[in-house]
């Protein structure tokens, strides 16, 4: 669960820097060039920070279904829904800087290559896919369980019926 809350206060804590950097005042005054630069490497480092927590949520979530489905650990809800809440604040604030994006370009400046917002357009897609067709690994460990008893339950029987003759 540790590592889960970690994903979501990391992303929450860009979320927060995102909102207090990206504000809709235009930089101004005599040094207005230094103020876009270092908006742009702000924008940068955002992503970067955005990309490397998206990598590490779907390598977490992916891990905990795989030991769910083994039966390493049992199924936690609360876990379950730690990760999709780390989807859904990843999500927020990658619609944040999209958003951002649009507001500085129809002003006149530009936060981002365009290279940048398809980077976030498509972890904002495949996070929101996970989250529309999610599965829970409870359903998954459960049939796999039933299954298995299933067969040894089977076995058994056509043993005991194998000494009955």
């Amino acid at each position: 669960m540790l590592t889960t809350t970690r994903h979501t206060r990391s992303i929450c804590v860009a979320d927060s820097l995102a909102r207090a950097t990206f504000t809709d005042i235009l930089p101004a005054g005599d040094d207005w060039v230094g103020e876009v630069v270092a908006l742009r490497e702000e924008f940068k480092t955002l992503v970067r920070l955005e990309s490397r927590r998206f990598e590490a949520l779907k390598a977490d979530l992916s891990n905990w279904r795989e030991r769910v489905t083994c039966g390493e650990v049992e199924f936690d809800p609360a876990r379950e829904d730690d990760f999709k809440g780390a989807l859904r604040a990843l999500i927020s604030l990658e619609d944040f800087l999209l958003e951002k994006v649009v507001v500085y370009q129809d002003k006149g400046l530009s936060i981002a290559q365009p290279w940048l917002a398809r980077v976030i357009q498509s972890h904002r897609q495949e996070a929101q896919n996970i989250l529309e067709s999610w599965k829970s690994p409870e359903w998954e460990t459960a049939d796999e369980r039933t299954v298995k008893w299933d067969k040894e339950q089977t076995r058994h029987l056509r043993e005991r019926l194998g000494t009955c003759k």
